[in-house]
C-alpha cells in the first residue's frame, strides 16, 4: 500500500468510527495520532485513540480486512524475469532428482551472529521488561550448508568471511559427499571472485556442482530460513547473557539441526507471500 493510499484509508476509517457514535457527538481530530514503530523492521501505521468513542481505527481496519504485520523487503524490480524463470525451472528439476535420491541438493549461505539481539517480542510480566545490552563488537560469522530435510554442516569464524575461508570449508565438505551433489549459492561477491571461480572445475571432479541462483532472489535459498529461525525463534533472551554463553548456544543450535531444531518447509510453503 502506498503512503497516500494509507492516509485515505485512515480517513475513511475515522469517518466510519465517527458515524457509529449513537450520541451523534463529533469527535475531536486531536484524538488522532500517527505512530511509527520499528520491531525487527520498520512499520508504519495510523491509530485513532478516542476514550469516549465506541470503536477505534484498529478495530475498523480489522473489519476492512487489514492486519498489522511486519513489512517485507522486495527485490522483484531488480530481478531479470527470464533469468529467474530459467533458474527456477532448473532448481525444480534438481529438487525432483533429489527427491528421487539421484543426487543430494544443498543450500549454502553466510550469516553473521552478534550480541545485538534480533528478538522483537517475548513473554514478559506486566510491569516488568526484559532488557538486553547490545554488544556489537562481539560476533560470529558462519558459513552454512543445509539440506531441506534438516541436515546441516556449518563452519564458524570470528573474522570476516572471504573466498579463502569458503574454499577451505567447501573442500572439507567434499569429504562427506557420497553421490553427485549440487550446492546452491547466491551471487555474493565472495562467490563470484576469481579465486572462488577457479575452484569450480576441481569440485566437479569431486562430484560437487555449484548452482548459482538468479540475481536478487534470496527467497529461493533455503539456507536463509535456517538463519531466520535461529535468530528470531531458537535464540532466547537468556542466551545473550554473556558472549561465551551465546557462542555455546549457537553451536548447540546448528549441531542440533535435525534433532531438537527443525524447519518444516512444507508448512512454510503457503506462508511465503513475498519475493
Amino acid at each position: 500500500m502506498r503512503l497516500d493510499e494509507s492516509k485515505r484509508t485512515g480517513a475513511q476509517a475515522d469517518s466510519l468510527a465517527s458515524k457509529q457514535d449513537t450520541r451523534g457527538e463529533s469527535q475531536s481530530l486531536d484524538c488522532q495520532k500517527s505512530a511509527v514503530g520499528q520491531i525487527g523492521s520498520r512499520r508504519t501505521g495510523t491509530e485513532t485513540e478516542c476514550k469516549n468513542a465506541p470503536g477505534n481505527a484498529q478495530a475498523v481496519f480489522k473489519k476492512l480486512g487489514f492486519s498489522f504485520r511486519r513489512i517485507r523487503t522486495c527485490l522483484r524490480e531488480r530481478q531479470v524475469a527470464i533469468e529467474r524463470e530459467e533458474k527456477e525451472a532448473a532448481l525444480k528439476v534438481l529438487s525432483q532428482l533429489a527427491a528421487a535420491n539421484q543426487l543430494d541438493l544443498y543450500f549454502g549461505d553466510e550469516a553473521g551472529f552478534s550480541m545485538q539481539p534480533c528478538l522483537p517480542r517475548a513473554w514478559q510480566l506486566r510491569g516488568e521488561q526484559i532488557r538486553l545490552f547490545p554488544q556489537r563488537d562481539k560476533k560470529l560469522n558462519l558459513f552454512g550448508i543445509f539440506r531441506p530435510d534438516n541436515v546441516a554442516v556449518t563452519y564458524q569464524t570470528k573474522e570476516n568471511i572471504n573466498s579463502k575461508f569458503l574454499i577451505s570449508a567447501i573442500d572439507d565438505f567434499c569429504q562427506y559427499i557420497e553421490k553427485p551433489t549440487v550446492l546452491v549459492l547466491d551471487n555474493a561477491p565472495v562467490h563470484r571472485s576469481k579465486l572462488f571461480q577457479e575452484q569450480l572445475e576441481k569440485w566437479q571432479q569431486m562430484d560437487l556442482y555449484i548452482f548459482f541462483l538468479p540475481r536478487y532472489c534470496p527467497h529461493l535459498n533455503k539456507a536463509e530460513t535456517f538463519w531466520r529461525k535461529a535468530k528470531y525463534e531458537w535464540l532466547k533472551p537468556s542466551d545473550y547473557a554473556t558472549f561465551s554463553k551465546y557462542e555455546r548456544k549457537i553451536k548447540e543450535i546448528f549441531n542440533g539441526i535435525g534433532l531438537q531444531y527443525k524447519v518444516n518447509f512444507k508448512e512454510l510453503k503457503d506462508k511465503i507471500y513475498f519475493v
